[in-house]
């Protein structure tokens, strides 16, 4: 069965069946709202592109690059249309998402109130987050600037120049450039914390802590490096000027130390570039026990027991150098001969090991092996030097000793026998006339 479907005042489908009537309501009753959500999506689209346009040219008119560069930020090209294209885009589309919204809601689709609350709070929390990135940045750059121009007005690039920081603060443009850029991106970091809680991103309270901890630590830990590194120059200079002054290059001169002396400039040089990186060291790791790392601040702390060992090591060693030397010419000079210098060198380097091994036992190392070396090596050198000149008197004696006696023992005994005349002679002239003396035997008829 069929029944009319009058739309206003005219029949417009008259064979309609009965079971799809409801259907067919429903439809021509949603027609209007199609229409309509179809308008407000269009709407949104024209208004959407229309706004982007609009911000784009407002924030290409502005130029934004300016507070970017040098920053996190900055970006290659044109970064002005880079920027303003971004900010245009987010803008349309935010824009489009609020028509679809409109139209869902027109639709009579339920649309639960805390998903647009959500929507339409977390949109806000976003652009106040971008906007206090954006200000943080043009703040950060700006007070790292002025902090950057304030240090490096003090000169401090001076103290460590000649220092094996110069190297790591010339490759940042000095002191004051590295101490700008270090406020610069502290400021960049606190930006960009505010910038994720209000975006509602929940940070850990410990992690922000240890964050802040290790900021403090490392400003720490760099200061403790400039000011030691500077000290131990100063120092170092100071020392090398003192013992420069006591002329002690005389007393190395033509020994193995000269070269290594002349090779850092004489030993004032030599001493005062040993307090100098003594003094570094004792900065490093008090910048390491700043830093709270004991995985390397204990073994730098317990080379330093060892310090006082290597300098006893090495004083041992100059002074024991300048003995040897000192005793070499002292045998190579008893004579011109060539046996003279040669023994002279076995003396300059029989006590050159000897030195060496004393200096090795006082900075703490085992020296065994080195002792047992040395008394095997004396006691084969001198029991085969005894051996062969047993060998050789023996052999002597046994093949060409018995000619010799026989063809030299006249002349042997004749001189004995001459010795004895003599001898007799001299008693007899000693005993000559009666001196007025009589023998203790005599008597007086």
């Amino acid at each position: 069965m069929t029944s009319p479907h009058i739309l206003g005042d005219g029949v417009v489908l008259q064979t309609v069946p009965d079971s799809l009537q409801p259907l067919v309501n429903g439809f021509l009753e949603a027609v209007p709202l199609v229409v309509g959500a179809i308008v407000i999506l269009l709407l949104g689209w024209i208004v959407g592109r229309i706004f982007g346009g609009i911000v784009k040219r407002l924030v290409q008119g502005i130029g934004p690059a300016q507070y970017t560069e040098g920053t996190p930020l900055e970006r290659e090209g044109d970064a002005d249309r880079s920027i303003a294209q971004a900010l245009g885009k987010f803008v349309k589309y935010v824009i489009y998402l609020l028509a679809v919204l409109a139209t869902v809601s027109y639709l009579g689709i339920a649309v639960p109130g805390g998903f647009l609350t959500g929507v339409g709070g977390g949109l806000v929390q976003v652009i106040v987050a971008i906007a206090i990135l954006i200000v943080g940045v043009a703040i950060g750059r700006f007070v790292g600037g002025l902090v950057g121009n304030i240090v490096a007005g003090l000169g401090l690039d001076s103290y460590v120049r000649d220092t094996p920081l110069a190297d790591v603060t010339d490759s940042v443009g000095g002191i004051g450039t590295a101490v700008g850029k270090i406020v610069e991106y502290l400021i960049y970091f606190f930006a960009l914390l505010m910038a994720l809680d209000y975006a509602g991103i929940a940070i850990p309270g410990g992690f922000l802590t240890n964050i802040a901890n290790g900021a403090v630590q490392i400003i720490v830990a760099g200061v403790i490096l400039v000011v030691g590194f500077a000290i131990g120059r100063f120092v170092g200079d100071l020392i090398a000027s003192v013992v420069s002054g006591f002329g002690l290059d005389t007393y190395v001169r033509d020994t193995p130390l000269a070269d290594a002396t002349d090779a850092v400039g004489g030993i004032g040089n030599a001493a005062g570039k040993l307090v100098e990186f003594l003094i570094y060291y004792f900065a490093l790791v008090a910048a390491v026990d700043a830093l709270d790392f004991p995985a390397l601040s204990e073994p730098l702390t317990e080379f330093i027991g060892q310090i006082p060992l290597i300098l006893g090591a090495l004083a041992v060693l100059i002074v024991g150098i300048y003995v040897a030397d000192l005793l070499g010419d002292i045998v190579a000079n008893a004579d011109t001969s060539r046996a003279a210098d040669i023994a002279g060198l076995a003396v300059q380097l029989f006590v050159y090991y000897i030195v060496i091994v004393f200096a090795l036992d006082t900075a703490g190392f085992d020296t065994s092996v080195l002792t047992s070396l040395f008394n095997t090596v004396i006691t084969a050198f001198f029991g085969a030097l005894g051996l062969a000149l047993a060998i050789g008197v023996g052999g002597m004696l046994a093949l060409g000793g018995q000619d010799y006696v026989a063809e030299n023992i006249d002349d042997w005994v004749g001189s004995a026998r001459s010795s004895a005349s003599d001898l007799n002679e001299d008693t007899e002239s000693n005993s000559g006339p009666d001196d007025g003396f009589e023998s203790p035997g005599s008597t007086d008829d």
